[in-house]
């Protein structure tokens, strides 16, 4: 993993078999960041979890073994109670140039992953709604 950062944007690049969503948290620990939003995500992704929203307090997680081109990554990382909480949404292209796409879970790069953050300063929070169970932001 490298990075760089200017100003507030940092600029990523992953290598194959790094974990993405635990890069970006750690790349936020390191600059202690409060807030941190994806402008672009591409590159090669494998091992790759993705869910999906159905109803209250449901994911419907869908595992995948194969290898993607991530053509698109969007989200937000937030740091709440001491801890980085990634909301992360990707578009996978599959070989056959068909999409997958959903909230992202987890994955693997393979060959690379190439990232830019533009940090925040703005305090944001996750507070749970219990009329659609989810983390949701709130601004303190």
């Amino acid at each position: 993993m490298q990075y760089k950062q200017y100003e507030n944007l940092v600029f990523i690049r992953l290598d194959e078999g790094e974990d993405l969503i635990e890069s970006i948290k750690k790349i936020c620990r390191e600059l202690r960041t409060s807030a941190a939003v994806i402008i672009s995500g591409l590159g090669q992704l494998q091992k790759v979890k993705i869910g999906y929203y159905r109803e209250k307090d449901n994911y419907t997680p869908m595992e995948y073994k194969e290898r993607f081109e991530l053509l698109s990554m969007t989200g937000t990382i937030i740091k709440h109670d001491n801890e980085y909480k990634p909301h992360l949404h990707v578009v996978l292209g599959r070989e056959d140039k068909k999409t997958v796409g959903g909230h992202l879970l987890g994955g693997t790069i393979g060959v690379t992953g190439e990232i830019i953050l533009q940090l925040s300063r703005i305090e944001i929070k996750r507070k749970y709604n219990p009329g659609t169970g989810l983390q949701e932001m709130t601004f303190i």
